[in-house]
C-alpha cells in the first residue's frame, strides 16, 4: 500500500510542476481513498486548493494535515501562505512564527513572514526577514525580489536596484523581478535604464500591460517641444527665473492663473527650483511645465505665458490643464487657442492620456466659457470652495473635463486645429 501512495504522491508532484492541477488534485484524492489522513496527501491537497483560489478547502486540508502531523514546518508555512492571500496577515504571522519555532531553517517560512509584513507596511521588519531568508538560501530570487520591494518603498533605490538585479542573475527573464527593476530606476531617475526594462519585458511579452504604461511613462516625447505655427512651448529652463518672477508678481494675472502661488519669488531661488526641475522627467515630478513662445520667420522666439499639465496621474491617464497669458495684447488672434490644441494633441496624440481637467475660478466667466468652447464639459461647480489667503473671501470654482473619446468625436475642434495648425489633431494618434 505505501508503494502505491508513494507512486500516487510522485505521480501529482509531476502534475503540478507541469500545471495541470485537476489531475495532481485526483491523484492526491486517490492517495486518501486508500489512506484517510495520509498527511502529505492532506498537505499537498491544501496547497493545490489555495493555488484555485478555493481557500476554505484549503484551511480544512491544512489543519488536517497539521493534526496529523503537527512537527512539519512546512505545513505551517504553505498555511500561513494561504493566509496571507486572504489577507489575513495576524494569523498568516502566527502559523508563520509557528513554522520557524518547529525549523529555523526553513527559509520559505522567513520568506512569508517577510511578505506578511510588507503587505502591512513595516517594511523595516519584512526588510529583516527576507535578509534572514537570503542567508538561509542566497539563491532565493523570488526573496531577492521581496527584498527589493522592501527597499524601494524605503526609497533605497541602489540597493533595492541590486537586488532585483540579482534576483535576474539567478532567474533571467523574471518578469516581475524585470519590471520592479525598471520601477527602481525610475523612481531613481534612471530613465533610460528603465525604459530597457519595460521594453525587455516586452519582447517577451507584447501585452504585458503595465509594461505597457510604464514604458509610455519614461518616454521622450514628454521632454519634447511642441510646435505650432505661430508658437513654440518648450519646458521651463533655469534661465526662465527672470520672466516667470514677474509673471507671478503680477497679481491681476495670477488672481485668475494660479491664486496660491507665492507671489514674490527671489530670482536665484526660482533659478535654482527651475535647475533642479529640470533634470527630472515628469514621470518624476508628475507634472510638465512649459513656456508659451512667440516666434517669428526668423525663428526667435519670446516668452509670451505659461502653460501646465500638473497633477498627471499616469494610472488614470489623467492630467489637469493650466494656460496663462499675461499680457492683454498676447492673448489677441488664436494665441490661447492654439497653445490648447498643442497641448490637447500632446496629450491624447503623443502621451495617450486618456482625459484633461480644467478648473477655472468663478471670478473668471470668460475662461469658463472659452473652455466649454473648447469641447470641456462642466463636470461641477464647487460653491465657496476656497479661501483667499490674501483677504479671507471665498471663490468658486468650475471643474471640467474633456475625454479622448470626446475630442476625437468633436468636429468644432477638428475644423479649428485644421485652420491654425493645419492639420486635424482630433484624428491624429500616434501613441507613444
Amino acid at each position: 500500500m505505501l508503494s502505491a501512495v508513494h507512486n500516487l504522491l510522485k505521480a501529482a508532484v509531476a502534475l503540478h510542476q507541469s500545471d495541470d492541477l485537476q489531475a495532481a488534485t485526483e491523484c492526491c484524492l486517490q492517495v486518501l481513498t486508500v489512506a484517510p489522513e495520509y498527511p502529505d496527501a492532506l498537505y499537498f491537497l491544501g496547497v493545490l486548493s489555495a493555488q484555485k483560489k478555493a481557500y476554505e478547502v484549503a484551511e480544512d486540508y491544512f489543519i488536517r494535515a497539521i493534526k496529523v502531523a503537527p512537527k512539519r514546518a512546512e505545513f505551517y508555512g504553505n498555511y500561513a501562505n494561504a493566509l496571507l492571500e486572504q489577507g489575513k496577515f495576524s494569523e498568516a504571522v502566527e502559523q508563520g512564527k509557528h513554522s520557524i519555532a518547529l525549523n529555523p531553517n526553513h527559509h520559505q517560512s522567513h520568506n512569508i513572514l517577510g511578505n506578511a509584513y510588507l503587505l502591512q507596511g513595516d517594511f523595516a521588519l519584512a526588510t529583516e526577514y527576507f535578509r534572514r531568508t537570503l542567508q538561509l538560501n542566497p539563491q532565493y530570487a523570488l526573496a531577492h525580489n521581496n527584498l527589493g520591494i522592501a527597499l524601494q518603498k524605503q526609497q533605497q533605490y541602489p540597493e533595492a536596484i541590486s537586488c532585483f538585479q540579482k534576483a535576474l542573475e539567478i532567474q533571467a527573464n523574471y518578469p516581475e523581478a524585470l519590471y520592479n527593476l525598471g520601477q527602481a530606476l525610475q523612481e531613481n531617475g534612471q530613465i533610460t535604464a528603465a525604459q530597457h526594462c519595460y521594453q525587455q519585458i516586452l519582447s517577451l511579452n507584447p501585452e504585458d500591460s503595465n509594461a505597457q504604461r510604464s514604458l509610455r511613462e519614461v518616454d521622450s516625447a514628454w521632454l519634447q517641444p511642441l510646435y505650432g505655427n505661430t508658437l513654440l512651448l518648450r519646458r521651463f529652463q533655469a534661465s526662465d527665473s527672470e520672466y516667470l518672477s514677474r509673471c507671478y508678481a503680477a497679481q491681476d494675472f495670477m488672481r485668475f492663473y494660479h491664486h496660491f502661488l507665492p507671489c514674490n519669488q527671489p530670482v536665484k531661488l526660482l533659478e535654482k527650483k527651475l535647475h533642479q526641475n529640470a533634470q527630472l522627467h515628469p514621470c518624476q515630478s508628475k507634472a510638465i511645465d512649459w513656456i508659451i513662445c512667440r516666434t517669428d520667420a526668423t525663428h526667435i522666439s519670446r516668452p509670451i505665458g505659461i502653460a501646465n499639465l500638473v497633477d498627471i496621474q499616469f494610472a488614470h491617464r489623467r492630467a489637469e490643464l493650466l494656460i496663462g497669458i499675461p499680457e492683454p495684447v498676447d492673448r489677441l488672434g488664436h494665441t490661447g487657442l492654439e497653445t490648447s490644441l498643442l497641448i490637447m494633441d500632446f496629450a491624447f496624440n503623443r502621451v495617450n492620456l486618456n482625459k484633461l481637467t480644467s478648473y477655472v475660478y468663478g471670478i473668471n466667466p470668460i475662461a469658463q466659457k472659452n473652455t466649454l468652447a473648447l469641447g470641456f464639459k462642466q463636470e461641477g461647480y464647487l460653491n465657496a470652495h476656497l479661501i483667499q489667503p490674501e483677504n479671507g473671501k471665498a471663490l468658486d470654482l468650475y471643474t471640467n473635463g474633456l475625454t479622448m473619446t470626446d475630442f476625437r468625436h468633436n468636429t468644432h475642434l477638428a475644423k479649428l486645429s485644421r485652420r491654425v495648425l493645419g492639420r486635424d489633431v482630433t484624428a491624429h494618434k500616434k501613441g507613444c
